[in-house]
């Protein structure tokens, strides 16, 4: 069963754990069951031309696999390992220069040991998304996950 407070060590997990998101203080606004809403700082270091001011593709692509991954881990409702195995990345426009950038991802198949979630990279206003996303994750072993104490690990 999952229960808010898994919701609330996945926000935590990710926010401090995941290098890239600690370093652009990146932010879980929602978590719930398969889904997951992600706030990411406009970053001048992800900018992709410096003439414009618009983000590099690259980096919209991870932080949407980093919020697949937790999608997928708030639909499972216990720690697992998880690793990307597809991962489909549509741009549709480019980003806005200073604005924040929002992805949300959902979860919406589970299969034995695959999850398939898609999302969306937009900004505030919502009008048009940045990209579009589909992807597809492995789904390993329960209770090996970074908030597993060392104890429960071993047995």
């Amino acid at each position: 069963m999952t229960t808010n407070k898994h919701f609330s060590e996945i926000k935590a997990m990710f926010e401090s754990l995941v290098p890239l998101l600690k370093e652009l203080n990146a932010k879980l606004d929602e978590v719930s069951a398969g889904h997951v809403r992600m706030r990411v700082p406009y970053h001048q270091s992800c900018v992709g031309d410096p003439t414009t001011g618009v983000v590099h593709t690259a980096y919209i692509t991870t932080v949407l696999d980093t919020c697949f991954g937790a999608a997928v881990m708030a639909q499972l409702g216990e720690w697992t390992q998880i690793a990307t195995v597809d991962l489909r990345v549509d741009f549709l426009g480019t980003s806005t220069p200073g604005a924040d950038l929002l992805i949300e991802a959902n979860c919406y198949r589970l299969k034995r040991n695959l999850a398939f979630i898609r999302g969306r990279a937009f900004h505030e206003d919502g009008d048009d998304d940045v990209a579009s996303a589909t992807g597809t994750f492995i789904v390993g072993q329960a209770g090996t996950g970074p908030l597993t104490s060392k104890s429960e690990a071993r047995s």
